[in-house]
Formats: structure tokens, C-alpha cells, sequence
């Protein structure tokens, strides 16, 4: 089962609203610290990944991981690179 705030993002990207994402989806999912031009690139290939088949538990696994959340996005055609997370430098 999918931990809420990956559903939440999840769900989020599904309807292309960045307005639904709380302050811990945005770093969770690396959307923090980022420019808009950064942030419109991270988003997209969020949704880009949901809206070719990612599911939200492939979201759930990947989240606070920067690794795994390229790894996903790649997956599904896209060359956005996640920078560290906030979890990352915790982890650190």
C-alpha cells in the first residue's frame, strides 16, 4: 500500500496540478530548491512517467530517493536528473 503523500503527488501529476502538492510532496519528490524552469522539468517528467503507465506505488518506492526517482522518470523517456532530496541529505 502507497504511503499518502505519494498518492497525493501521484494524483497531483495525474491532473496537472501543481497547486495540489504540499510542502512535504515538493520535497519529497525533489520539487524543492529549484527554479520554475526546474521545477516545470521535474513535474513533467513526474507526469510524464504517470501518464505512460507509472503507478503510484512505483511513486511510493522512489520517494525522498533522488536515485530512484530518475531512475523512474528515465524509465518512462525522460533525461530529468533529481538532485539530491531532502531525505538524500538527511540520509547523508
Amino acid at each position: 500500500m502507497a504511503r499518502m503523500i505519494a498518492v497525493k503527488t501521484f494524483d497531483a501529476v495525474m491532473m496537472d496540478s501543481i497547486q495540489m502538492l504540499s510542502p512535504a510532496c515538493f520535497m519529497d519528490f525533489g520539487l524543492d530548491n529549484c527554479d520554475d524552469a526546474e521545477l516545470s522539468a521535474r513535474f513533467g517528467a513526474l507526469q510524464n512517467a504517470a501518464k505512460q503507465g507509472a503507478t503510484v506505488e512505483q511513486f511510493d518506492h522512489a520517494l525522498g530517493d533522488s536515485v530512484k526517482l530518475t531512475a523512474l522518470v528515465k524509465l518512462y523517456g525522460s533525461d530529468v536528473v533529481f538532485p539530491s532530496t531532502g531525505w538524500d541529505m538527511m540520509a547523508m
